[in-house]
């Protein structure tokens, strides 16, 4: 099999991939959408810097309240329309039609401009039409980014889009650095006027292209037809949101409120400004020439800032942190301005255009940065719905209302200030300002409030097993993880705590506990020193030191006393001998025994390996399990090795799990089968295979030896894999994906489980990295192609019946007026059986390309009674999957006859007719994948039907790992040929099935073999 890697990519080419963190089967598609973004945002910035610089050299900025009012109105109406059009057209055609219309109007927008003697309402056709390039430039950017948005959500998957939507966004500000710079230029040779032709251009080039990507990627976009409006009625519910999580979502609310009302009221005391400068820069084209420049040099700073400082700031300061860096800047830089307009130092302008340069700069990198993760705490099934409500909601409001704001602010200016005098625009700027300074010290407010309720979440979150590590403020939580610890009551809450930071924080989880150890409760303090000896740091030596001063439970004191001297470089281990009296609780005797062992001299080891034997060799059982516990925690068994036979077959059930840690422990490689021994007991299962998962890549080959004997049950085969799955190494996932692509069935089924089940999608990650997304494409094609030999075995031999005469008919009529055991419907039902495995494991395998929440909702909703929720599941996968394959395996999944899903598979197999003795015989072909069951019931039916079956398929079967295929096949041979049969049956006797034997030598006596 051939798997596109980016081994193809070489010298430069793979470097390349590889600094922007991209896969080869992602480039194509992520450079296509780049160039899309790019093109469509160069157009509409042009765009937008000739409408401004017409509009404030026409009519001023006065009138600017109403557009923010009114594109709020537009925006909105424009999102109804995106969404009715997906309910009458495919997603592929509405994405380009969206391009369309919004290059359409950038034509007609060139004959309304300039045009002053025709009224309409007593407005000028130049005002109305300058007024409404305004309006529409605001509603394509919010158009654009959406578009962006759904298409690189349908072409990519959730983990694909984590690697390519960054470069894909950051086409708006490389659009920003041609568009800025450009714009000069182009003027030169165009009027000012003539730009929106010229922005319409680009705008239907990148249409063209969005029109080759849907078309050659069209698998990745949903066909709704299944999803009926009255369906989707039904499943609207209403969520009561209470609690602390209605103290969380409105400040979230208003935090974005806030950062859009603070960008209006910058945007328009700049564009008022820059409009008081107008003589200055000599007209229309002059300012758009100012704007351009300032454009370019803006969105260089902004792609530097994007691509090398955001996500480094956020990581060294926090999302708090870095998310009040605006409103502090903006703070600043009011007072800057306000103090150099009252000294006459420089003008408000000046201050407003650096404002103005941090505001752009600040707000489409850090913020767009640290906002989605302020969604992080709020649970997954609301989620997406209060990012709808604060993207297509809340923003457009905030615009309307910074209108009304601003409209308020000019209506008061007018009324208290004399705007006769020369002083007027200063005074109203300063007022604007003053404004400013204001509404960032709202949003300062409104941060802290997140910030008080947002780590609370996270910690519930936590205990609720929802969390995700990576997308936290770490400085914030560890102070709210101290605040609990210190501060909180319920014994619960603690916990979590602790294992959340275990799983944060691993190397510097001391760093909180130890100074808190003497205040835990006993339980919390044994699981806080648990954790901190996975990384012990000298550093907390006193605190635990002090802690052993103190009275402490057994269990407590053995962990202290193991952490002080794993820990100090150069121990006094003689402080440890008063710990080996007998009178000391065997856990820390024990312990003490166990660490003499590791650090003392001669002497004091061969006294500690007295009391662990005196220990192991007790009559009471506590006392050999905490012996043998013991021993798992020293380096090196000397004489005790020889009791670990009689500890493997100890009474004591306790002590044999320990036992088998020790071995992993101490590394006994000689007594490493009796750990393989283990998983085939209920007992000792549990212990055996972390003792193997202890046991990292050295336990690897054996488990794989024993993964792959078919002679061993499937339940121990199922836990070699699951302890391979739980090691989790580079090594362990080679082997993984190994036998992933060359297993078939219940194998490759227990693999892609114990896959999917690693931690952290570490397996999840492992597939993708090895085989890539089309290795897991061509598997779920290897599937179908099987679920096509499936539907044309059970299309071929329905109606066949056998009777008691050994005979067939393609009837459903009795020829001798009774039936024998009809092996016809036990082999249609087995492989109706197989269909099922085989839909699993298309479902799991497609767990490693989409988000396992949705796959899993699907997969539920398919397997139920109800035609609406079999409609549903279909829906889900239409808009999620965008494998090649997609429209065969939503074909198969709904509820037709299996000659209508043989048709959906034409393109994958070619069916071909067979009568019934022939497709059995192909079906035994595919025997390395049937089922045992399967395979059983087809030697049953081949013998009941008296049809013919090759030489090789029959011995194949008599060698066959399971005990009732070797049945089936003696069964069939019996029939089909006795001479040959009896030639076999000397070299069966001993076959290690009770009733396959049995049945040999039934046969031996009949046929008088001696």
């Amino acid at each position: 099999m051939e798997v596109e890697s980016l081994k193809i990519y070489t010298g430069l080419g793979d470097k390349l991939l590889i600094s922007l963190n991209l896969r080869s089967e992602e480039v194509e598609r992520t450079l296509l959408m780049f160039l899309v973004y790019t093109l469509t945002s160069v157009g509409l910035i042009w765009l937008e810097l000739s409408t401004v610089s017409i509009f404030l050299d026409e009519y001023g900025a006065d009138k600017l309240p109403w557009i923010y009012i009114g594109s709020a109105g537009i925006g909105s109406g424009l999102g109804f329309l995106y969404s009715w059009l997906q309910k009458i057209m495919p997603l592929r055609r509405v994405i380009v039609i969206i391009l369309l219309l919004m290059a359409v109007p950038l034509f007609l927008f060139r004959f309304g401009i300039g045009i002053d003697n025709i009224k309409i309402a007593g407005l000028s056709l130049a005002f109305l039409t300058t007024f409404m390039m305004w309006l529409w430039v605001e509603a394509c950017y919010l158009l654009n980014d959406l578009n962006t948005s759904i298409t690189g959500n349908q072409l990519f998957n959730i983990r694909e889009i984590k690697r390519t939507y960054p470069i894909i966004s950051s086409g708006f500000l490389v659009a920003g650095v041609i568009s800025g710079f450009s714009l000069p230029l182009i003027l030169n040779f165009v009027s000012l006027n003539d730009v929106t032709i010229i922005s319409g251009i680009m705008v239907v080039f990148g249409s063209g292209i969005l029109f080759y990507l849907s078309d050659k990627y069209q698998q990745s976009f949903p066909d709704s037809s299944r999803w009926t409006p009255e369906e989707e009625g039904q499943q609207v519910s209403t969520r009561r949101r209470k609690g602390p999580l209605q103290g969380y979502i409105l400040p979230l609310i208003i935090f974005f409120v806030m950062a859009e009302v603070l960008y209006v009221l910058i945007d328009f005391q700049f564009f008022y400004q820059l409009e008081l400068q107008n003589q200055a820069l000599d007209g229309a084209s002059q300012i758009a020439s100012f704007l351009g420049l300032f454009e370019g040099v803006l969105s260089s700073c902004q792609v530097a800032t994007q691509w090398f400082a955001s996500s480094r700031l956020v990581e060294r300061i926090g999302v708090f942190g870095t998310a009040m860096i605006l409103p502090l800047g903006a703070i600043a830089l009011g007072l800057f301005s306000f103090t150099g307009a009252i000294t006459g130092l420089f003008s408000v302008f000046i201050g407003l255009v650096i404002l103005r340069f941090l505001d752009e700069l600040l707000h489409y990198t850090l913020i767009e940065t640290t906002g989605p993760v302020l969604f992080q705490p709020l649970p997954e099934n609301i989620r997406s719905d209060v990012q709808t409500m604060v993207n297509g909601v809340a923003e457009p409001f905030s615009t309307g209302l910074s209108g009304l704001i601003i409209l308020a602010i000019l209506w008061s200016c007018r009324l208290i200030l004399d705007s006769n005098q020369n002083s007027f625009p200063d005074q109203q700027g300063l007022v604007f300002v003053s404004a400013i300074i204001i509404s960032s010290l709202l949003w300062l407010g409104v941060i802290w409030l997140i910030r008080t309720q947002y780590v609370g979440l996270l910690v519930k979150s936590a205990g609720k097993g929802r969390f995700g590590v990576l997308d936290v403020d770490m400085r914030a939580l560890k102070r709210s993880v101290v605040e609990t610890l210190e501060t909180g009551t319920a014994e619960e809450d603690k916990r979590s705590c602790i294992e959340l930071l275990s799983q944060i924080d691993k190397k510097n989880v001391g760093e909180i506990l130890a100074p808190l150890l003497e205040v835990m409760s006993p339980a919390l303090q044994s699981q806080s020193l648990e954790v901190m000896l996975n990384y012990p740091n000298p550093v907390y030596l006193q605190q635990v030191r002090s802690l052993t001063k103190t009275s402490l439970p057994a269990e407590v004191l053995a962990l202290a006393l193991r952490y002080i001297w794993l820990t100090e470089s150069e121990p006094d281990v003689s402080q440890l001998r008063p710990y080996l009296q007998s009178s000391v609780d065997s856990v820390v005797r024990g312990t003490a025994a166990a660490l003499i062992l590791r650090r003392g001299d001669r002497e004091q080891k061969a006294e500690a390996t007295n009391v662990l034997r005196k220990m192991i060799t007790s009559k009471v059982e506590k006392e050999r399990v905490m012996g043998v516990r013991a021993l798992g925690e020293a380096d090196y068994l000397q004489g005790l090795r020889l009791y670990i036979p009689s500890l493997l077959q100890d009474e004591s059930l306790r002590v044999r799990k320990y036992c088998m840690d020790v071995i992993a422990a101490t590394h006994l490689e000689s007594y490493y089968p009796s750990l393989l021994r283990g998983l085939s007991y209920k007992s000792t299962r549990e212990a055996a295979l972390q003792a193997l998962v202890r046991l990292g890549n050295d336990a690897i080959p054996m488990l794989v030896k024993v993964a792959d004997d078919t002679y061993k049950s499937e339940l121990v085969r199922l836990q070699a894999w699951n302890a391979i799955c739980e090691i989790g190494t580079m090594e362990a996932l080679d082997s993984l994906v190994n036998r992933m692509m060359t297993t078939w069935g219940t194998t490759r089924r227990n693999i892609l489980r114990g896959l999917l089940k690693i931690p952290g999608e570490i397996g999840i990650e492992g597939v993708l990295e090895r085989v890539g997304r089309s290795g897991v494409e061509i598997l779920v094609e290897q599937e179908l192609m099987f679920l096509g030999q499936i539907y044309a075995g059970i299309v071929d031999l329905s109606g066949v019946r056998i009777n008691s005469t050994n005979s067939y008919s393609s009837t459903l009529e009795e020829s001798n007026g009774k039936f024998n055991t009809d092996y016809t419907k036990i082999l249609l039902q087995s492989l109706k059986l197989l269909e099922l495995d085989a839909i699993e494991q298309c479902f799991l395998l497609m767990k490693f390309l989409y988000p396992l929440g949705s796959i899993q909702a699907a997969a539920f909703n398919i397997k139920s009674d109800s035609r609406s929720n079999l409609a549903r599941g279909l829906e889900i996968l239409d808009n999620i999957v965008d494998i090649s394959c997609k429209r065969s395996l939503i074909e198969i999944l709904d509820q037709k006859s299996y000659e209508e899903k043989l048709d959906s598979l034409s393109e994958i197999m070619i069916y071909q007719p067979m009568a019934p003795s022939d497709r059995l015989r192909h079906l035994l072909d595919f025997r390395h994948f049937l089922s045992e069951w399967s395979l059983a019931c087809c030697l049953q039916m081949a013998r009941a039907a008296r049809w013919s079956l090759t030489a090789d398929q029959t011995l194949v079967c008599l060698r066959h790992p399971t005990g009732f295929v070797r049945e089936a096949a003696l069964a069939y041979l019996r029939m089909a040929s006795q001479r040959a049969l009896v030639e076999l049956l000397p070299n069966l006797r001993n076959d290690p099935d009770p009733l396959v034997s049995a049945q040999v030598e039934q046969m031996i006596v009949e046929f008088g073999i001696g």
